[in-house]
């Protein structure tokens, strides 16, 4: 029964290695590859306890923005 067990996590745990993988591939298509726009994503609590800080970083992140594009974006 232990045998059988353990495959089938084997199993499990490689399906999902797999699965991951499978997201990891290069496109070519869409907007990431013109040079033009640089995306970035962020994380932060903007709701809660700890909103404070990921409203107050959310809005330092924009003012960065705006003063690098007002500058030519460079």
């Amino acid at each position: 029964m232990k045998d059988t067990s353990k495959k089938v996590v084997a199993l499990g745990l490689s399906a999902l290695m797999l699965a991951g993988f499978a997201g990891c591939g290069n496109s070519d298509k869409g907007e990431a590859n013109s040079g033009d726009t640089i995306k970035i994503g962020v994380n932060y609590e903007l709701t809660g306890d700890v909103a404070q800080y990921g409203l107050t970083s959310a809005a330092g992140i924009e003012m960065a923005i705006n003063e690098v594009n007002e500058a030519g974006g460079s």
